[in-house]
């Protein structure tokens, strides 16, 4: 019988550049404004409806979808204002982060609302890569996406699905979201040495269908960017079936304009 035998390694984390540690002082007003704020559920779906200027008496549950999204929302919440011992930089990048899906939520709900027939597209035989963190599932995602009979979406379509991009070629390799979310996905790696040699994002690569899932708020995204043992005791015996209709309203909403392809 073999035994398992458990070992680690002492790790010194690399210094901070010179500007996180000037923020993380408290040195850089704007961004420790931000910081400052609480991350509580209404305040930020109040501040997002503001960001896109909606109207404050349309209904929380932004009907599209039910409201089975406020309580691992609130869940979050909670675990990254007790237990995740963020940062200043960490607290504003989160903001920004939790922002932008429940903007792009409020978007996809508008869109639904104006299009209800984007339900019925159909997603045909949709190819699926799984296995544990690091085992390679990321360069084998890549390797299927060369494939120009294979469409798979990039990293800004999953991150701002709305409206759905053009099929035009040049159109699409252009369009302004690409640079929002190379911003998004880049940030960490200006904010901590040495991610890219773990793992390297960008606008316009293969991106994981997580990134879909996190509009729901149940998703292991979370889980595997802060310490939240509460969020992810919750979400191992949660339902995900709200997870896996986001993914696939999203996958809909991409494919509205793109005809004969595959995901």
């Amino acid at each position: 019988m073999r035994g398992i035998v458990r070992w680690s390694v002492a790790w010194d984390p690399p210094a901070r550049p010179a500007w996180v540690e000037a923020v993380n002082r408290g040195e850089v007003l704007p961004v420790n404004e931000v910081a400052d704020l609480p991350l509580t559920r209404d305040g930020l779906i109040g501040e997002a409806r503001a960001n896109l200027g909606c109207d404050r008496d349309e209904p929380l549950v932004w009907a599209f979808a039910g409201d089975d999204w406020l309580e691992p929302l609130g869940l979050l919440l909670g675990a990254l204002s007790d237990e995740a011992r963020l940062t200043v930089v960490g607290r504003w990048l989160t903001r920004r982060f939790l922002l932008r899906f429940l903007e792009v939520r409020l978007q996809i709900a508008a869109y639904v609302r104006a299009d209800p027939g984007v339900r019925d597209e159909v997603i045909d035989e949709p190819w699926f890569v799984t296995g544990a963190p690091r085992t390679g599932t990321t360069i084998l995602h890549l390797a299927l996406s060369a494939d120009p009979g294979h469409r798979v979406p990039e990293g800004w379509e999953l991150l701002r699905p709305v409206p759905p991009p053009s099929p035009d070629p040049e159109v699409f390799a252009t369009d302004s979201r690409i640079a929002i979310a190379d911003r998004e996905l880049r940030g960490p790696s200006v904010v901590v040495d040495g991610l890219d040699a773990i793992h390297h994002y960008g606008g316009r690569m293969a991106k994981e269908c997580l990134s879909a899932m996190s509009f729901s708020f149940r998703s292991e995204e979370f889980v595997s960017r802060y310490h939240v043992p509460t969020y992810r005791d919750w979400l191992d015996d949660c339902d995900m079936t709200p997870a896996y209709e986001m993914h696939r309203l999203v996958l809909q909403i991409l494919q509205r304009q793109f005809s004969g392809v595959h995901w």
